[in-house]
């Protein structure tokens, strides 16, 4: 199973369970609205209601830890704001990926070899 967020994560494997979202919500002690919320990816829990989920939806917190890409984030608008001529560059690379003109895995290797080319 290919999951994109963290939100596509606790709603497959709420699925699974067969655990509706205002049940879950009780169960993690959180209301259903904000529940929503983080599976749709527009608010980012806690590490107590992140705990919460991993232990009623029997999920390493590891796991759902790694989707918590906030300090990416945070750091990428920090540059942004510092860099203006960031946001033309980050305009394209995410017109790119959007398009799958490229990918993350292209991304990544590119970014490799050019640091072993600086390197050298």
């Amino acid at each position: 199973m290919k999951t994109e967020s963290l939100g596509t994560l606790i709603r497959s494997r709420r699925s699974e369970k067969q655990i509706s979202l205002r049940a879950l919500a009780r169960q993690i002690k959180t209301s259903a609205t904000f529940l929503s919320d983080i599976e749709l990816g527009r608010r980012f829990p806690s590490t107590t209601v992140l705990a919460r989920i991993a232990t009623t939806l029997d999920i390493s917190s590891d796991v759902l830890l790694r989707f918590d890409h906030r300090s990416v984030v945070n750091a990428l608008e920090g540059l942004l704001r510092r860099e203006p001529g960031l946001t033309t560059a980050m305009n394209s690379l995410v017109n790119q990926l959007e398009k799958g003109k490229l990918t993350a895995s292209d991304l990544i290797t590119k970014l490799n070899m050019d640091a072993v080319k600086a390197e050298n």
